[in-house]
């Protein structure tokens, strides 16, 4: 687990790197085998999540800027993903840290 101030720290070639590996935010959902960003286009599964990404057409060369946005709706549908309960409470705690902000 990542957390949005680790992941802002990253060098756009470390973030880069980490989109690619698939780690989160940018894990896999295991239902579709997609990943956050891929949502990001025109599909049929987890609509709710690409009319979330649909304004934000994420590419390597934008993951910093938009990092924090895709950190939150990566949050906004934890739902989608299985985690481990430990994960699922750090996410929890994360999320009320952001609105908090």
């Amino acid at each position: 687990m990542y957390t949005l101030s680790e992941l802002k720290q990253y060098t756009t070639d470390q973030l880069a790197q980490h989109w690619l590996d698939g780690n989160y935010p940018f894990d896999i959902i295991g239902s579709c085998d997609n990943c956050l960003t891929m949502h990001a286009g025109e599909g049929t599964c987890h609509l709710e999540l690409r009319r979330a990404l649909y304004h934000l057409n994420p590419s390597v060369a934008t993951l910093s800027v938009l990092l924090p946005e895709l950190y939150a709706i990566r949050q906004q549908f934890q739902h989608l993903y299985t985690s481990e309960p430990e994960q699922l409470e750090q996410v929890t705690r994360e999320s009320r840290e952001l609105v908090a902000v």
